[in-house]
């Protein structure tokens, strides 16, 4: 037989859990032997057949007869004056069991429908993978050990290549974050765009002076690069660069023990020159981001150093 999904008894032990309760065992000691609320206990004691019942409603909700929508919006249409117990009353004797409440329910969604313009499918807005873009971040650090403050890494990956640089640092400034991109387009293939989320960091735009540009704007615009931003609440738009986060994570922060920040500084570093030179990346089909780099930008990659 099929249970619920969150059965926890199976039929046997229902059907021994009443003949224990029949035989004078109390509903609390049931419980404890089988692991289980005295409310579960308490249901199945008291109840003949052991099997799950159906979850579906016992009453279904009756169908609307053919033609009685079209039947109140014509009867309005003709008697604009005419109250919903009104409708409702005159055309009864053509819908027996017609109620105020489905009359009223009939126009209300009439109304909503002819008042409400119709929609264009709006066209999806792929997220920006092509050449020369990239995607930047923050990520919180916990403490390291005897410290009393919190750092933060700031991170790039450019998209095409997944080659990525990160630093360091014991603020997020606009400032420090654009000293950070500063030094990335060193060491990272050529960037002509980059996508951001929000934060006040990168972008003013929902502050009280959203006119104003930060020092990451203004670093960005001095280098002729556009800078993109996520829409509000959608972080899955910055995805690449989130899901990095989560890499360096699961293979550096959460596996390492550092004595100071400065060697979670260096062991970073060492994973970035593994991550770039050494990793293949399923997200480039199986290959290594040298390789890919190489590959697209040979010029580029002859003359700039990966390694930090």
């Amino acid at each position: 037989m099929k249970y619920h999904a969150n059965a926890t008894l199976t039929v046997h032990q229902r059907r021994s859990m009443r003949k224990e309760f029949q035989e004078g065992a109390s509903i609390v000691t049931l419980a404890a032997r089988y692991h289980v609320t005295t409310k579960t206990v308490q249901k199945w004691v008291h109840r003949d057949d052991p099997a799950d019942r159906s979850s579906a409603p016992r009453r279904r909700r009756s169908k609307r007869p053919p033609g009685l929508k079209r039947a109140v919006k014509e009867h309005k249409r003709l008697n604009p004056d005419r109250g919903t117990r009104s409708i409702a009353d005159h055309l009864r004797r053509y819908f027996p069991g017609l109620t105020r409440s489905r009359v009223r329910h009939i126009l209300k969604t009439a109304d909503s429908n002819e008042d409400k313009p119709s929609k264009e499918k709006r066209k999806p807005n792929p997220l920006p993978v092509g050449r020369h873009r990239a995607q930047m971040d923050i990520q919180k650090l916990p403490v390291v050990q005897d410290e009393s403050c919190f750092e933060y890494k700031v991170s790039v990956i450019h998209l095409s290549t997944r080659n990525k640089y990160s630093e360091i640092h014991d603020n997020h400034k606009s400032k420090t974050v654009a000293d950070v991109l500063v030094r990335a387009l060193d060491r990272l293939p050529p960037i002509k765009l980059v996508y951001t989320d929000n934060a006040l960091e990168f972008t003013m735009r929902f502050s009280i002076y959203p006119e104003r540009q930060t020092a990451f704007q203004k670093k960005l615009a001095s280098f002729n690069i556009k800078h993109g931003t996520c829409k509000p609440r959608s972080p899955w738009q910055n995805g690449i660069i989130e899901r990095s986060h989560r890499t360096d994570n699961e293979a550096l922060f959460k596996v390492t023990h550092f004595a100071d920040p400065e060697e979670r500084r260096y062991q970073l570093r060492l994973w970035e020159m593994h991550y770039n030179n050494e990793r293949y990346h399923q997200g480039l089909k199986g290959l290594i981001p040298l390789e890919v780099y190489q590959r697209d930008y040979p010029l580029h990659a002859s003359s700039r150093m990966l390694i930090a």
